[in-house]
């Protein structure tokens, strides 16, 4: 007996220049021909659950795609910001992004609850009052021959893992010609502000799923915005026993490649998507995005013996029809035994 699980970030394809508008950063029509792809990318790897992050618009996208794939599905709004029907500020975001899980009819897939990281603000597909950013969890549960399990996907913000990793990157910039002298001491502080709440975000994250984890095997799959040696994602791993599996496979691909995806520049270009140049926060956010990193993990609970992780390697990682990928991540496919 066993179960598949898919992992992928779905990319909502946007930038909040300002507070007040959401830019899409592809051409027109290009995120439709991603969710095409992503589509037929499931499909093809045929996983009986899906996690999700940066479902945009949500929880549209979830539902759509969980329709064209026959599954069922949970969607929860992330941010939305200040709507009503998907109208309100900032524009250009519609109902708002967030997360999702679907599973394949027959597991009885059942929403146990969603949990705030950081940030504050009520997000629904019809309502939304926030003013701050949130980062969030959701969990469900599925049930394989009559095994129940939990299923926790969730999206820490994006910071450097640590102040030396940012110092590194400056100093790249500036050999780049794209900023000179040393970062000024608001910027810093703001790296480092960020940098303690991405953490205490995880923590966060770990309280959680050890309440979800009493009493059920547990599998979490999540963009935690940290590589697998980041001190933060092993203090985790360690408290809660938890397991990587494509550590356990051995597949040491990167699931953010810029090298191979062409969704990336949009992103870590030094200049926005209209020309103009980046502001000096904007530059150092682009050129983390141009470092190689495995940000996305499927991980299994301490119920679960190293050698359950039956196959797991990164896919999703070319191009399908229409020279198209699914997102700027690519996925990961898990092959988890449960007897």
């Amino acid at each position: 007996m066993e179960l598949s699980v898919l992992n992928i970030n779905a990319w909502h394809g946007l930038y909040a220049r300002t507070w007040w508008k959401a830019e899409r950063l592809e051409p027109e029509g290009r995120k439709e021909q991603r969710e095409q792809a992503l589509v037929l990318g499931i499909r093809g790897l045929a996983p009986d659950v899906v996690a999700l992050q940066e479902c945009y618009p949500q929880p549209g996208f979830s539902k759509r795609v969980a329709a064209a794939l026959d599954m069922d599905c949970v969607a929860q709004v992330s941010n939305a910001g200040l709507r009503l029907l998907g109208a309100g500020l900032p524009a250009g975001v519609d109902t708002g992004e967030g997360l999702s899980i679907l599973a394949r009819r027959g597991l009885s897939l059942r929403f146990l609850g969603a949990k705030n990281l950081s940030g504050l603000g009520f997000t629904s597909a019809i309502m939304s009052f926030q003013v701050v950013r949130k980062t969030m969890a959701v969990a469900a549960e599925v049930s394989v021959s009559g095994k129940t399990l939990a299923i926790v996907t969730g999206h820490v913000r994006y910071e450097w893992p640590t102040i030396a990793a940012f110092h590194s990157a400056w100093a790249d910039l500036r050999s780049a010609g794209a900023v000179s002298g040393e970062p000024e001491p608001a910027l810093l502080r703001s790296i480092e502000e960020n940098i303690a709440v991405r953490d205490a975000e995880i923590e966060v994250l770990a309280s959680w799923i050890e309440t979800i984890a009493a009493g059920r095997p547990v599998i979490v799959a999540a963009d935690m915005n940290v590589d697998d040696d980041a001190p933060q994602l092993v203090s985790m791993q360690k408290a809660l026993g938890l397991t990587s599996a494509l550590a356990a496979r051995g597949d040491g691909r990167p699931t953010w490649e810029p090298a191979r995806n062409p969704n990336i520049p949009y992103s870590s270009s030094y200049t926005h998507a209209d020309g103009t140049p980046k502001d000096v926060a904007s530059l150092v956010v682009a050129q983390h995005d141009r470092l190689t990193q495995r940000p996305d993990h499927v991980l299994l609970g301490k119920t679960f013996a190293r050698e359950a992780a039956l196959d797991a390697h990164v896919v999703l990682d070319e191009a399908m029809e229409g020279n198209v990928l699914p997102s700027d991540h690519f996925g990961i496919l898990a092959r988890i035994g449960l007897d």
